[in-house]
């Protein structure tokens, strides 16, 4: 069996696997530019394959978080087929993080019935923290609502919400090489960021640069709005930068969630502060919590989400709702 880096000349087979061994009709099946825009990279694709006798018995897809000599990647789409080889999974996985000299590996988005697996492979596994404001002025359709009851946030003045409206304005606006931005992980580096929430093929993402009494940018909220049942949620879905300007963020942010007249915000995160979330105003979507905050649109179910992950390690780790492919979509 020879596991291996894949050539782009290898996508049709690879998507042919997809659609016969992990989901028929599958989004990147159906729309194979998007395939190209998550996974090619020149002449290559950041698949890990394994091959024997020109049959493809394992995949396992991957997406750079930074393009350091030891980077940050994250696991995809990642399935084997029975091929006579009970470890050929793990031999994937471990071929790509040689091959690719990983630091740190995650993946954002595992069933709950197969973290136990993970941990016996050796990574860390959790699940990320539900949080969430309700705009009072408006009828829930998306959500369903028992509780209106919201937290107080802090009342600041001193914060501004700058929304980034390019590449050219993120270069001009934000000092991505300060440390603030870098040392968390998985770090996600400037191509990372420019790429995936400004020229993204599904969808529109707002950019606001965090500005502390019109000073230096310490941190970047990366916000998207959905729609369902004719109304509208906004939903943080990635973060960067120091965590502790988030606490005075809550008037501008229930402010933004007015004039774009959504019902809600909600923010799935792990590795931040509880204490700064509930400084914003934000309410933990917990088990004892009787409302329904929506996480699936496509298509829309009204139900609470609990969204698993896994690890390679747990210092400074932050992860987001956004992070890895959880954000692909799957309609065209």
């Amino acid at each position: 069996m020879e596991i291996r880096l894949a050539n782009y000349s290898e996508k049709n087979e690879i998507l042919d696997f997809i659609d016969k061994n992990w989901q028929e009709d599958h989004i990147f099946v159906r729309w194979p530019e998007l395939f190209d825009d998550y996974h090619k990279n020149g002449d290559m694709l950041n698949y890990m394959i394994a091959v024997k006798q020109g049959k493809i018995y394992g995949i396992c897809g991957f997406i750079y978080a930074n393009h350091e000599r030891e980077p940050d990647i994250w696991l995809a789409l990642w399935k084997v087929i029975p091929s006579g080889v009970p470890s050929l999974g793990m031999d994937i996985v471990n071929t790509l993080k040689k091959t690719l000299n990983c630091n740190v590996l995650s993946c954002c988005g595992i069933k709950k019935e197969v973290k136990r697996l993970y941990e016996f492979l050796g990574f860390k596994t959790g699940t990320l923290k539900h949080f969430y404001r309700l705009n009072k002025r408006y009828e829930y359709k998306i959500a369903s609502v028992s509780n209106a009851e919201m937290p107080d946030y802090i009342v600041s003045n001193d914060i501004e919400l700058v929304l980034i409206h390019s590449e050219n304005d993120f270069d001009n606006i934000v000092e991505y090489e300060r440390d603030i931005f870098q040392e968390v992980a998985p770090w996600k580096d400037r191509s990372y960021v420019i790429k995936k929430y400004f020229y993204n093929l599904a969808y529109t993402y707002q950019l606001f640069a965090i500005k502390i009494s019109r000073g230096i940018v310490d941190a970047i909220l990366v916000i998207k709005i959905v729609e369902a049942n004719n109304s509208k949620a906004m939903r943080i879905v990635d973060f960067l930068g120091d965590e502790r300007v988030l606490r005075l963020c809550g008037k501008s942010l229930e402010r933004l969630m007015e004039d774009n007249e959504c019902e809600y915000i909600d923010f799935y995160e792990y590795g931040l502060p509880d204490s700064f979330l509930q400084d914003m105003g934000m309410k933990e979507l917990d088990e004892a919590d009787t409302n329904i905050i929506p996480n699936h649109f496509e298509p829309f179910e009204q139900r609470n989400i609990d969204i698993h992950f896994f690890t390679s390690q747990m210092e400074h780790f932050r992860m987001f709702k956004a992070d890895g492919d959880q954000e692909r979509p799957n309609c065209i």
